[in-house]
Protein backbone atom coordinates (compact mmCIF):
# COMPACT_ATOMS: atom_id res chain seq x y z
CA UNK A 1 0.00 0.00 0.00
CA UNK A 2 1.07 3.78 -0.18
CA UNK A 3 0.39 7.04 1.24
CA UNK A 4 -2.04 7.72 4.49
CA UNK A 5 -5.22 5.71 4.71
CA UNK A 6 -5.99 2.98 7.34
CA UNK A 7 -4.17 1.26 9.80
CA UNK A 8 -4.82 -2.39 10.61
CA UNK A 9 -3.67 -4.60 13.83
CA UNK A 10 -3.50 -7.80 14.80
CA UNK A 11 -5.10 -8.29 18.26
CA UNK A 12 -4.10 -10.91 20.38
CA UNK A 13 -4.36 -12.24 24.73
CA UNK A 14 -2.37 -9.19 26.08
CA UNK A 15 1.79 -9.94 27.05
CA UNK A 16 2.84 -9.23 30.51
CA UNK A 17 4.10 -6.08 32.32
CA UNK A 18 8.03 -7.46 31.68
CA UNK A 19 7.49 -10.12 28.69
CA UNK A 20 9.52 -9.63 25.66
CA UNK A 21 7.45 -9.93 22.25
CA UNK A 22 8.61 -10.60 18.75
CA UNK A 23 7.30 -10.36 15.26
CA UNK A 24 8.52 -11.22 11.63
CA UNK A 25 7.22 -10.14 8.08
CA UNK A 26 8.79 -10.14 4.84
CA UNK A 27 9.66 -6.75 3.56
CA UNK A 28 9.79 -5.45 -0.38
CA UNK A 29 9.37 -1.78 -1.25
CA UNK A 30 9.39 -1.51 -5.09
CA UNK A 31 11.74 0.57 -7.26
CA UNK A 32 10.09 3.75 -8.64
CA UNK A 33 8.84 4.60 -5.42
CA UNK A 34 11.22 7.34 -3.08
CA UNK A 35 11.71 7.03 0.23
CA UNK A 36 11.25 10.46 0.69
CA UNK A 37 10.53 10.88 4.97
CA UNK A 38 11.71 13.53 6.65
CA UNK A 39 14.94 13.32 9.08
CA UNK A 40 12.42 11.84 11.97
CA UNK A 41 12.23 8.60 9.37
CA UNK A 42 8.58 7.03 8.77
CA UNK A 43 7.43 4.28 10.83
CA UNK A 44 4.99 1.69 9.39
CA UNK A 45 5.34 -0.96 11.97
CA UNK A 46 4.82 -1.16 15.75
CA UNK A 47 3.43 -3.30 18.81
CA UNK A 48 0.97 -1.33 20.83
CA UNK A 49 -1.30 -1.74 23.96
CA UNK A 50 -4.55 -1.05 24.27
CA UNK A 51 -4.77 2.69 23.91
CA UNK A 52 -2.51 4.44 21.91
CA UNK A 53 1.13 3.44 23.27
CA UNK A 54 3.14 2.35 20.19
CA UNK A 55 6.34 0.47 20.96
CA UNK A 56 9.51 -0.73 19.01
CA UNK A 57 8.07 1.39 16.06
CA UNK A 58 10.17 -0.03 13.17
CA UNK A 59 10.47 2.11 9.71
CA UNK A 60 12.34 3.65 6.66
CA UNK A 61 14.83 6.71 6.76
CA UNK A 62 16.52 7.80 3.86
CA UNK A 63 19.48 6.02 2.61
CA UNK A 64 22.49 7.00 4.27
CA UNK A 65 24.94 5.90 1.13
CA UNK A 66 24.56 4.63 -2.30
CA UNK A 67 21.42 2.62 -1.34
CA UNK A 68 17.57 3.00 -1.33
CA UNK A 69 16.60 2.96 1.92
CA UNK A 70 17.53 2.21 5.50
CA UNK A 71 15.09 0.43 8.46
CA UNK A 72 15.50 1.55 11.76
CA UNK A 73 13.94 1.25 15.28
CA UNK A 74 12.81 3.21 18.48
CA UNK A 75 11.94 1.69 21.63
CA UNK A 76 9.22 4.20 21.96
CA UNK A 77 9.04 7.20 20.41
CA UNK A 78 7.95 8.17 16.29
CA UNK A 79 11.73 9.79 15.79
CA UNK A 80 13.32 6.98 13.82
CA UNK A 81 16.33 9.18 13.57
CA UNK A 82 17.49 9.32 17.08
CA UNK A 83 16.86 5.35 17.47
CA UNK A 84 18.99 3.02 15.72
CA UNK A 85 19.34 2.49 12.26
CA UNK A 86 20.41 -0.69 10.51
CA UNK A 87 23.84 -0.08 9.78
CA UNK A 88 23.91 -0.61 6.06
CA UNK A 89 21.28 0.45 3.48
CA UNK A 90 19.20 -1.60 1.46
CA UNK A 91 17.53 -2.02 -1.82
CA UNK A 92 14.12 -1.68 -3.23
CA UNK A 93 12.85 -5.03 -5.16
CA UNK A 94 14.41 -7.32 -2.59
CA UNK A 95 12.52 -9.06 0.02
CA UNK A 96 14.09 -9.18 3.30
CA UNK A 97 12.96 -10.93 6.46
CA UNK A 98 12.26 -8.30 9.84
CA UNK A 99 12.03 -9.36 12.40
CA UNK A 100 11.20 -6.98 15.88
CA UNK A 101 11.34 -7.72 19.60
CA UNK A 102 10.14 -5.13 22.49
CA UNK A 103 11.47 -5.65 26.01
CA UNK A 104 8.34 -4.34 27.94
CA UNK A 105 10.68 -4.73 31.20
CA UNK A 106 13.65 -2.43 30.25
CA UNK A 107 11.88 -1.08 27.16
CA UNK A 108 14.25 -1.57 24.56
CA UNK A 109 13.44 -2.47 20.73
CA UNK A 110 15.28 -4.03 18.74
CA UNK A 111 15.48 -4.70 14.65
CA UNK A 112 17.04 -8.00 12.79
CA UNK A 113 17.08 -8.13 8.68
CA UNK A 114 17.55 -11.59 7.52
CA UNK A 115 18.73 -13.20 10.47
CA UNK A 116 18.91 -17.00 10.67
CA UNK A 117 19.27 -17.19 14.61
CA UNK A 118 18.34 -14.58 17.64
CA UNK A 119 22.56 -14.64 17.81
CA UNK A 120 22.76 -12.66 14.55
CA UNK A 121 23.58 -9.23 13.81
CA UNK A 122 20.69 -6.32 15.01
CA UNK A 123 20.35 -3.15 16.19
CA UNK A 124 18.30 -1.61 19.59
CA UNK A 125 17.10 1.05 21.21
CA UNK A 126 15.95 1.75 24.39
CA UNK A 127 13.09 3.96 24.76
CA UNK A 128 11.54 6.10 27.66
CA UNK A 129 8.42 3.92 28.32
CA UNK A 130 8.24 0.32 30.28
CA UNK A 131 5.68 -1.70 31.06
CA UNK A 132 2.91 -1.28 28.83
CA UNK A 133 0.46 -4.54 28.28
CA UNK A 134 1.16 -5.18 24.66
CA UNK A 135 -2.03 -6.55 23.37
CA UNK A 136 -1.58 -6.11 19.25
CA UNK A 137 0.69 -5.81 16.54
CA UNK A 138 0.19 -2.78 13.98
CA UNK A 139 0.54 -1.90 10.40
CA UNK A 140 0.16 2.22 9.69
CA UNK A 141 0.20 4.05 6.64
CA UNK A 142 2.11 7.33 7.00
CA UNK A 143 1.34 10.39 5.39
CA UNK A 144 4.83 11.71 5.42
CA UNK A 145 5.65 8.98 2.91
CA UNK A 146 4.14 9.07 -0.29
CA UNK A 147 5.69 5.35 -1.63
CA UNK A 148 4.50 1.83 -1.84
CA UNK A 149 5.72 -1.21 0.31
CA UNK A 150 4.56 -4.91 0.34
CA UNK A 151 4.71 -6.56 3.71
CA UNK A 152 3.76 -10.22 3.83
CA UNK A 153 4.20 -13.84 6.19
CA UNK A 154 3.19 -11.69 9.12
CA UNK A 155 3.83 -13.59 12.47
CA UNK A 156 3.89 -12.80 16.34
CA UNK A 157 5.17 -15.05 19.03
CA UNK A 158 7.03 -14.95 22.63
CA UNK A 159 10.28 -16.12 21.50
CA UNK A 160 13.02 -15.27 18.61
CA UNK A 161 11.91 -18.80 17.21
CA UNK A 162 8.69 -18.67 17.29
CA UNK A 163 8.64 -15.98 14.44
CA UNK A 164 11.29 -17.17 12.71
CA UNK A 165 11.52 -21.04 13.26
CA UNK A 166 14.95 -22.61 12.49
CA UNK A 167 15.22 -23.90 8.68
CA UNK A 168 14.81 -27.23 8.04
CA UNK A 169 17.53 -29.90 8.24
CA UNK A 170 18.51 -31.11 4.85
CA UNK A 171 20.27 -34.53 4.72
CA UNK A 172 23.99 -34.61 3.88
CA UNK A 173 24.81 -36.72 1.05
CA UNK A 174 26.20 -39.66 3.46
CA UNK A 175 22.46 -39.58 5.35
CA UNK A 176 20.88 -39.32 1.87
CA UNK A 177 22.54 -42.66 1.08
CA UNK A 178 21.69 -44.49 4.33
CA UNK A 179 17.89 -43.17 3.87
CA UNK A 180 18.28 -44.55 0.37
CA UNK A 181 19.71 -48.15 1.54
CA UNK A 182 17.20 -48.22 4.05
CA UNK A 183 13.96 -47.96 1.41
CA UNK A 184 15.76 -50.65 -0.39
CA UNK A 185 16.11 -52.90 1.83
CA UNK A 186 12.55 -52.30 3.45
CA UNK A 187 11.29 -53.04 -0.05
CA UNK A 188 13.25 -55.87 -0.73
CA UNK A 189 12.23 -57.58 2.50
CA UNK A 190 8.65 -56.74 1.16
CA UNK A 191 9.54 -58.89 -1.99
CA UNK A 192 10.95 -61.51 -0.37
CA UNK A 193 7.87 -61.91 2.43
CA UNK A 194 5.51 -62.11 -1.25
CA UNK A 195 7.51 -64.65 -2.24
CA UNK A 196 7.49 -66.52 0.61
CA UNK A 197 3.50 -66.27 1.13
CA UNK A 198 1.37 -70.13 0.56
CA UNK A 199 -1.68 -69.94 0.28
CA UNK A 200 -3.23 -72.71 2.44
CA UNK A 201 -6.50 -74.68 0.87
CA UNK A 202 -8.61 -75.97 3.05
CA UNK A 203 -8.25 -79.81 1.63
CA UNK A 204 -12.12 -81.33 1.25
CA UNK A 205 -12.38 -85.43 2.65
CA UNK A 206 -13.65 -87.68 -0.12
CA UNK A 207 -16.50 -89.76 0.35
Amino acid sequence: SGGSGEDVNLAFAAFGATDTIYASFDLVLPSGNPVNPDGNGMYFAHFKDGGFNFRARTGVLSPAGGGDYVLAVNGSSSDLGSGASWPSDLSFDTTYKVVISWDAGTGEGRLWVDPTAMGDASVAHVGGSTGDLIESFAFRQGSDYTGFMEVDNVIVGNTFDDVLPPPPVVPTVSEWGLIVMGLLFLIGGALVLRRMSVQVVPQTASV
